[in-house]
C-alpha cells in the first residue's frame, strides 16, 4: 500500500489554523414574542401593540393613550418639577404630579397635576389593568429667540418625589442624570418598568406611592416667566374589562408567550447601547448607538423613523 506522505509545511499549517480559531462565548438573546416587547419598550409612539414579557398567568387587552400638557405655566415661573410613575394607576392621581417656582432654588409643594394619558378609560372600563411601555417627551412652546433655561431628567423610583412634600427644581434635578438646555428640538425619556410595575392593579383605588414602581422625572429652571414645558404623555396598558361594561369577554388567553422575562429583555436593550433617553436635536444616542439599534431591530419603515432623526432602528 502506498504511503501518503504530508509535507512539514502543511500540517505546521494545519496546526496553526486550529489554533487560531476564536472560539466565542454564546451570548443569550430573545425569542421572538421578547423581541417584539423590546421594540415596544424602545418606541411606545409607534411600534405596533404587543404584550408585555411579564410573570404570572394575567392577560388583557392592550390600548395606547396620550396626554399632552403645559407645566410651568403661570405669572413669574420659571423653574419647577415634575414626576410620571406609569405603573401607579393610581385613582388620586398620583402618578401624575408636579410643581412649579419663581426661580430653581425656591421649593414649591407637589400636587396632584392631573390625569395621566387613558385614565379615564382605564378608571371607568378597566377591573385591573397594568402599564407595558411609557414615554416623556419634552419640548419647549416658546419661540426660538425667547429659549433658555435647562431640564434635568432621567429615571427613579415612584417615591422621589411625594405628594404633599415641598422641593425646589434643584432638589429633584439632584436625581435626575441627564442634563440639557431647554430643548430646541424634542428630548424623550422612556420607561423603565420594574418587577412591581408586572402586577395588575385596580385602577379604581387609592394608592399609596411607592418605591417599587419605577418613575420619570423632569426638573427645569431658567425658563422665560409664563411659558412653560410641553410635555406629551404616550402610555400602553394592558387591561381587564369590568362587568358593568358588558360584552367583553376576559381575554384570558392573549398574553406574550416567552422563556424570557422581563429583565432579560431591558439587559437586551441596554446592553446594545439603547440608552433610555433621547435628545433629538443633540443626538444623545450616537452613530454607533444608532447602528447598534439597527442590528437588534433592522430597518424600520421612513415614516416610522422621520419621528426621530437622533437614531434609525
Amino acid at each position: 500500500m502506498a504511503k501518503v506522505k504530508i509535507s512539514r509545511k502543511k500540517a505546521n499549517n494545519k496546526g496553526n489554523k486550529a489554533n487560531n480559531v476564536v472560539r466565542r462565548q454564546p451570548t443569550r438573546g430573545l425569542d421572538p414574542a421578547a423581541l417584539a416587547y423590546a421594540r415596544l419598550l424602545s418606541d411606545p409612539c409607534g411600534a405596533p401593540l404587543v404584550h408585555p414579557i411579564y410573570a404570572g398567568g394575567d392577560a388583557g387587552y392592550l390600548v395606547r393613550a396620550d396626554s399632552v400638557h403645559v407645566i410651568g405655566l403661570g405669572p413669574n415661573y420659571t423653574a419647577g418639577f415634575m414626576q410620571w410613575t406609569p405603573g401607579l394607576l393610581d385613582d388620586g392621581n398620583k402618578d401624575f404630579i408636579a410643581g412649579a417656582s419663581t426661580d430653581w432654588e425656591t421649593p414649591n409643594t407637589a400636587g396632584n397635576y392631573g390625569y395621566a394619558p387613558g385614565k379615564g378609560f382605564i378608571s371607568s372600563n378597566a377591573s385591573a389593568a397594568r402599564c407595558v411601555a411609557a414615554c416623556l417627551r419634552i419640548t419647549f412652546p416658546g419661540s426660538e429667540s425667547a429659549r433658555s433655561g435647562w431640564i434635568q431628567y432621567g429615571h427613579a423610583s415612584g417615591r422621589s418625589v411625594v405628594v404633599g412634600g415641598s422641593y425646589s427644581g434643584a432638589d429633584v434635578g439632584l436625581l435626575c442624570n441627564n442634563y440639557s438646555r431647554t430643548p430646541a428640538d424634542t428630548v424623550e425619556v422612556f420607561w423603565k418598568p420594574n418587577f412591581i410595575d408586572q402586577e395588575m392593579v385596580d385602577p379604581t383605588v387609592v394608592k399609596d406611592q411607592s418605591a417599587k414602581n419605577a418613575a420619570i422625572l423632569l426638573a427645569w429652571g431658567g425658563l422665560p416667566s409664563n411659558v412653560g414645558l410641553t410635555v406629551h404623555l404616550t402610555a400602553i396598558y394592558e387591561w381587564q374589562p369590568q362587568f358593568e361594561v358588558g360584552g367583553i369577554a376576559a381575554p384570558t388567553t392573549s398574553k406574550a408567550v416567552s422563556s424570557n422575562t422581563l429583565d432579560q429583555v431591558i439587559d437586551y436593550l441596554t446592553t446594545r447601547g439603547f440608552t433610555w433617553v433621547r435628545d433629538t436635536a443633540h443626538g444623545v444616542m450616537t452613530a454607533a448607538t444608532a447602528g447598534a439599534m439597527s442590528a437588534v431591530f433592522g430597518m424600520m419603515p421612513a415614516s416610522t423613523r422621520s419621528r426621530s432623526r437622533a437614531i434609525t432602528y
